[in-house]
């Protein structure tokens, strides 16, 4: 097969997969209420059949006891490993919300000034 060829299929390929992704299936309505295990579970179902997420790992915790534990969906994809609740999760750009969060509480504690130096905190950081 030539290069033209090639290219031709490949970018026919990248248009189906990126048309995919933007003009693809969406998620549906979240529930106002949920009522049962089973309706939790069947709308998280739903959300990993059009890979949003692809796949998770769901714990709830009461009184410091886990009380339900259940996977959905895939780990890994391409190798199609389906998730476990042991499943390590890549967070990447997701942990800059979690960190915000948690630094605008020490903020509203007292705990720190979002105004200070980091240096004020972190005595060994440069810039």
């Amino acid at each position: 097969m030539n290069t033209l060829k090639k290219a031709g299929k490949a970018s026919k390929f990248l248009l189906a997969t990126v048309g995919s992704t933007l003009f693809g299936a969406k998620p549906s309505k979240p529930p106002m209420n949920i009522k049962s295990v089973t309706e939790l579970e069947a709308y998280i179902n739903k959300l990993v059949e059009i890979s949003r997420p692809p796949g998770l790992s769901l714990v709830v915790v009461k009184d410091a006891k886990m009380v339900y534990t259940k996977s959905f969906g895939l780990a890994d994809g391409p190798n199609r490993v389906p998730a476990t609740p042991e499943t390590i999760y890549h967070w990447g750009s997701m942990t800059k919300p979690t960190t915000a969060t948690a630094i605008m509480q020490l903020h509203e504690r007292g705990a720190l000034n979002i105004d200070d130096l980091a240096t004020e905190y972190l005595p060994d950081f440069q810039v």
